[in-house]
């Protein structure tokens, strides 16, 4: 008869925990692997890039303040030719450019000949209306105001009819006068002057 040892005895007793511990080690090492991917998942999110501002074209107002030179100051249209009529500089071409470039504008035109490092601030007043058409609860023209996507502005106008189309919007760009599909998404950006068309569903 084969009589068992207790060394026998011992490894037998201790394999269980043996394995045990090398199960616990390998799940450790797997959550130390999934640690950079979610790290780098959190980063691309925070990377987005702001949509830029809006530019100023005609009949946009803006709201022109030079520090201590109230003659200066005060609300200014964007007239048909893009310019607005200053103080002591005449035109000025804003049309096509940002609140901020505007500032820049300015500045530069008043420095030296004028005034001595003037201090101009910009603020942007009102600019062109939105246009909402098709199924919408009501179509029409809207204020613009900075920050609008596709959703918010079909919510201006009521949401959407019940024979809308909600997967997609033809928005045509007072940018460029081009007619295009976009998907009914907050990540689309509406700018002054753009007209929304919500299409008919087809079924």
């Amino acid at each position: 008869m084969h009589i068992r040892s207790s060394s026998d005895f011992s490894s037998r007793l201790w394999l269980p925990v043996i394995l045990l511990v090398a199960f616990l080690c390998a799940g450790c090492s797997g959550q130390a692997q999934l640690a950079p991917s979610a790290m780098g998942t959190v980063g691309s999110t925070s990377s987005t890039a702001p949509p830029p501002a809006p530019k100023l074209e005609n009949g946009d107002k803006v709201k022109v303040t030079v520090f201590n030179e109230q003659q200066l100051s005060g609300e200014f249209v964007v007239d048909g030719t893009g310019n607005i009529a200053f103080p002591l500089i005449g035109q000025v071409p804003v049309a096509g450019l940002s609140g901020n470039e505007v500032e820049q504008r300015l500045t530069e035109r008043l420095s030296g000949r004028y005034l001595i490092n003037p201090k101009v601030s910009v603020e942007v007043m009102s600019q062109r209306p939105i246009y909402l058409l098709g199924e919408v609860g009501k179509a029409g023209e809207y204020p613009y105001r900075p920050g609008l996507n596709v959703v918010s502005a079909i919510a201006l106008a009521g949401g959407f009819s019940p024979r809308a189309s909600t997967n997609y919007v033809t928005i045509r760009r007072a940018s460029g006068g081009e007619l295009k599909d976009h998907p009914v998404d907050p990540s689309v950006i509406v700018y002054p002057g753009d007209m929304i068309t919500v299409q008919e569903r087809l079924f």
